[in-house]
C-alpha cells in the first residue's frame, strides 16, 4: 500500500462557489481489467461520496506504508 499525500485547493467556479460536491455514492467496475485488477476488491459498504475539481494538483512522490506479497 502506498501513502500520497498532496494540498488540494478546491477551484471556485464562476458564481464564486467551491466546485467540491459531497452525497449518496456507489462504486462500479463495468468492465473488468488484468492490467487494473481493482475490480476484484469487494466494496461491502460506501458510507459517503465526494467529488471535486482542484487547482494545479502536484502529486508527490508516495511512501510504502505496507508490502503486500
Amino acid at each position: 500500500m502506498i501513502l500520497t499525500q498532496a494540498d488540494l485547493v478546491p477551484r471556485k467556479g464562476s458564481d464564486g462557489r467551491l466546485e467540491f460536491w459531497a452525497g449518496p455514492a456507489e462504486v462500479a467496475y463495468p468492465v473488468p481489467s488484468d492490467r487494473d485488477p481493482l475490480y476484484r476488491l469487494a466494496c461491502r459498504k460506501v458510507i459517503a461520496g465526494y467529488y471535486g475539481c482542484f487547482e494545479n494538483i502536484c502529486t508527490p512522490f508516495g511512501k510504502i506504508v505496507k508490502k503486500l506479497v
